[in-house]
């Protein structure tokens, strides 16, 4: 969230790689989501990624918002088969949401408490597994 008073802070995404190309994901791993640009301002009008691409400069005030989505790299292995704890670490971390953890890697963690439920864990893993 911007904190800009009593200048604005200025945003440009002319740079921006918008449609970077990612290596092939390889044994069973999945390519990530692409990158994304969404502005949130504080009369509540939103900026959408396409309106990003096309505008790609703005003045940013106290209360906007700016989300971005960078990609990483493509995966290698299946995700449902990483490790519970290495997730779990990564989600109190926070470089993994518990959201991300629950539908990308099959751990399932409490979000306000960020507790591990190893038998929803295991549940969503093996019902993966049987299709």
């Amino acid at each position: 969230m911007a904190d800009s008073d009593p200048q604005p802070i200025f945003l440009a995404y002319a740079a921006e790689p918008f449609d970077y190309r990612v290596a092939p994901a390889v044994d069973g791993g999945r390519l990530p989501r692409p990158n994304s640009k969404r502005l949130i301002l504080r009369d509540g009008t939103e900026q959408t990624d396409e309106d990003c691409r096309r505008t790609m400069l703005y003045q940013l005030h106290t209360g906007d918002k700016a989300i971005d989505y960078t990609q990483g790299g493509a995966g290698v292995g299946d995700a449902f088969e990483r490790d519970v704890e290495a997730v779990w670490a990564d989600v109190r971390d926070e470089l993994v949401s518990p959201e991300s953890a629950r539908d990308d890697y099959g751990v399932v963690i409490e979000e306000g408490t960020l507790a591990l439920d190893r038998a929803a864990t295991e549940k969503l893993r093996a019902r993966r597994k049987a299709g």
